[in-house]
């Protein structure tokens, strides 16, 4: 029998369990070399099972094992891992992303902890395995990298309620999207693998208080066997896909799907993040969009705290009847708090309601006080107990410039040196201007951090940066103001982050930073819905045009603000976003001129630096199909562009430039040529440059048109139509080139 992976060497992250061991398991029938990169050393009674109970498990079905621990959060750890794996088996061919960590609470109720610790094991671990492994990969004949995450549905839905996990699953996907594109050509296949229905796993149990979803849950077997069949593939024909397990199984002619149920023909629950049509969700279909009791009580679990103890003060018991009905309790007297299945042993107040009525409840839908007069919930025991109850649903229900110009300009100041990385620092601030003003009415998310870079140039100190300031440092300020902004007659909160586009051209070249920033995007998607009925509207505003900035000066030179717009644009769009009722506007993605001229503002001209200029799309919008945008004119092949610059060339060019630039002209008489800055008085030839600190891609029209003056290099990067390799602060000096041959051409 062929067996596709033998001999393969295999490094799967979170694999001493469940998943991760699973896939091993069936790789291992093949004589594959599985590396085992997880934390567990020591068994833990509630997730038993460690690296090297699994390494056993996986010779004993015939590979060969290399147990590591490693927490995934530390790249020196993941590092040397992976140099562990080479040593051993001379190279690594496939990577299974799939160590995550999940905590399904609201945006009050999570704090930075547990936010960091999601980000950094989902998103960031998947981003620095990937980033770690990918020089060896690159050296396999069949490379794969499988992350398991969910498909990118960018509905509020999946936000609402757990903004901080799905924002850090989706981390994992958004890696996919990107790399897949950006490792293409090299035959680098990079796709993400997700379940239909819950798969029951040891940590499920744990998370789900008890053995109850086993028997509406599927074995970790069907994972594995799909995982097996995409691994399998050609790698350069399968790649940037978003599987499902059943979906991949099917195709692949394996028609009997009971065999993979704890319980063959018992109803299953649909996993998460899946828009499918509700009669495809077996179990759990009624009520708040198929959300059992289990899935509740987990939500409430996962908002104990001391706090909340301290602020009930009692042991409740649910009794709950009708469609998975039974008995759970909630302890909030003592520690910090617990839930279980089952009676409790001492309640104070005993809770008698149908189970549709009590996820409506916990969902917001349904007042604790408004199903008591109503007499759909029983209530015997403690009555001022039971009253209390509101804290529990309202912790846990699934809501489905300078001081000077400031002032001087008629308003009042506080400033606060504030690095938006560090909680305490956010805190103060925020505290700050409660002391001085009373209150927080508006926050406004616009601090943001850029790197354009690739995968591999873009180091975990530069993923780190992005992400903290972007999706963490807009998440904190949002989670810190918040209680505040609940007090306010008129909240808002506007994050400068834009549309979100599942495009792979977004991603492709900058992964890291793309997440980051729809990091922001994402905060909004969600906490809109969540804080909608609390009346705080959550949006986004993102320029159509280049906005020129300081910042745009540094990374691109002064020559840009020809083709830009002024900062007045946005502010103008964002004065009419805040004094809008917060209440009826919510959750859009605005565009700044979309938003003016919906409200009678027809002269954009006036917004220009040089009015009647063309002018620059902004990244991740489409480019006007109106020719609005800077567009071609034409002077000729790559060639004599070549011959132009040749005749530009000067020591003090060099002088000023220092570097080996290679261009990689694609389209109507495209090729390679290098124009060498470095040595001598420069020189310019065709072909491949031998040591390239830059090297730069595009279409041949538009680099004609950048030469001729009718593209600047830094609006053909921001519109995706440069890509650049290596050394980006050499690449911004290319505006001196294209200065001195424009004229002649």
């Amino acid at each position: 029998m062929y067996r596709a992976l033998r001999g393969k060497t295999i490094f799967i992250t979170g694999a001493s369990r469940g998943i991760g061991k699973a896939i091993a398991l069936r790789a291992a029938q093949d004589g594959a070399n599985i590396v085992i990169a997880a934390k567990t050393a020591e068994p833990n009674p509630k997730l038993p099972g460690t690296i090297y109970t699994a390494a056993k498990e996986i010779e004993a079905a015939g590979g060969k094992c290399l147990p590591c621990i490693v927490d995934i959060r530390y790249e020196d750890q993941v590092r040397k891992a992976v140099q562990a794996a080479v040593d051993k088996f001379g190279g690594i061919d496939v990577l299974v992303n799939n160590a995550s960590a999940i905590n399904l609470t609201g945006t009050l109720e999570t704090g930075m902890k547990k936010y960091d610790l999601m980000m950094s094991i989902n998103g960031r671990g998947t981003y620095l395995c990937s980033h770690v492994c990918l020089p060896y990969l690159l050296k396999s004949k069949n490379p794969h990298i499988l992350n398991i995450s969910p498909p990118l549905s960018m509905k509020s839905k999946w936000f609402k309620n757990h903004v901080a996990y799905t924002k850090a699953k989706y981390g994992m996907s958004m890696c996919a999207l990107g790399m897949s594109e950006e490792f293409k050509s090299e035959g680098v296949a990079v796709n993400c693998l997700w379940p239909k229905t819950m798969i029951y796993t040891a940590a499920v149990a744990n998370l789900m208080g008890g053995e109850s979803s086993r028997s509406y849950s599927r074995k970790p077997d069907v994972m594995s066997d799909a995982a097996y069949i995409i691994l399998c593939k050609d790698s350069r024909s399968y790649t940037g896909n978003f599987a499902i397990d059943e979906e991949v199984l099917k195709k692949n002619g394996v028609t009997d799907m009971d065999q993979y149920a704890y319980v063959p023909g018992n109803r299953l629950q649909l996993d998460f993040f899946l828009d499918l049509d509700e009669k495809e969700l077996d179990l759990g279909a009624s009520g708040s969009g198929g959300v059992g009791p289990d899935r509740v009580f987990q939500q409430i679990k996962g908002a104990l705290n001391k706090e909340l103890v301290s602020g009930v003060g009692g042991v409740f018991q649910f009794n709950l009847t009708g469609k998975d009905g039974g008995s759970w309790y909630v302890d909030l007297k003592n520690g910090s708090g617990s839930v279980g299945k089952g009676a409790a042993s001492d309640p104070q107040c005993i809770l008698t309601m149908d189970s549709e009525d009590f996820i409506k409840m916990f969902a917001g839908e349904l007042k604790s006080t408004a199903a008591y007069m109503a007499g759909k919930l029983k209530i015997k025991g403690n009555m001022g107990l039971a009253m209390k109850l509101e804290k529990l649903t309202e912790r846990t229900k699934s809501k489905n410039a300078s001081v000077c110009t400031v002032e001087a300009a008629g308003g009042k100041c506080l400033p606060c040196i504030v690095d938006i990385c560090y909680e305490d620092q956010v805190r103060k601030a925020v505290q700050d201007a409660v002391d001085k003003f009373g209150g927080i009415d508006v926050l406004v998310n616009n601090a943001s951090a850029i790197s354009l870079t690739g995968t591999l140039e873009t180091g975990m100190k530069k993923y780190d940066l992005l992400n903290n300031i972007n999706g963490r440092g807009t998440y904190l300020c949002s989670r810190v103001c918040l209680p505040h902004l609940l007090k306010s007659k008129n909240p808002h909160i506007l994050n400068i982050s834009l549309p979100l586009n599942m495009n792979s051209k977004w991603f492709k070249d900058h992964v890291a930073h793309t997440f980051s920033k729809y990091g922001m995007s994402m905060c909004a998607l969600g906490m809109a819905k969540e804080f909608k009925s609390e009346g705080v509207a959550v949006n986004c505003l993102w320029p159509k045009k280049g906005i020129y900035t300081a910042a745009v000066a540094y990374i691109g030179g002064d020559g840009a603000i020809k083709h830009c717009r002024k900062p007045e644009i946005m502010s103008d769009a964002a004065y009419v976003i805040l004094t809008k009722d917060s209440r009826s506007y919510t959750g859009n993605f605005a565009v700044d001129e979309e938003v003016l001229k919906q409200n009678g503002v027809t002269d954009m001209d006036h917004y220009a630096h040089v009015p009647g200029n063309r002018l620059a799309p902004c990244r991740f919008l489409e480019p006007d199909p109106d020719g609005t945008d800077i567009e071609s004119l034409g002077v000729g092949g790559p060639d004599r562009v070549f011959q132009q610059i040749k005749g530009a060339l000067s020591k003090e060019l060099v002088s000023e430039v220092g570097s080996v630039l290679q261009f990689n002209v694609t389209g109507k008489d495209g090729g390679s040529w290098y124009v060498d800055l470095k040595n001598g008085s420069g020189s310019v030839g065709k072909g491949a440059a031998s040591d390239p600190q830059c090297i730069l891609t595009m279409n041949s029209e538009d680099f004609i048109k950048m030469f001729a003056g009718e593209l600047k290099s830094t609006a053909a990067y921001m519109a995706g139509k440069l890509k650049i390799k290596g050394n980006m602060g050499l690449a911004m000096k290319l505006e001196k080139l294209t200065e001195r041959t424009k004229s002649k051409l």
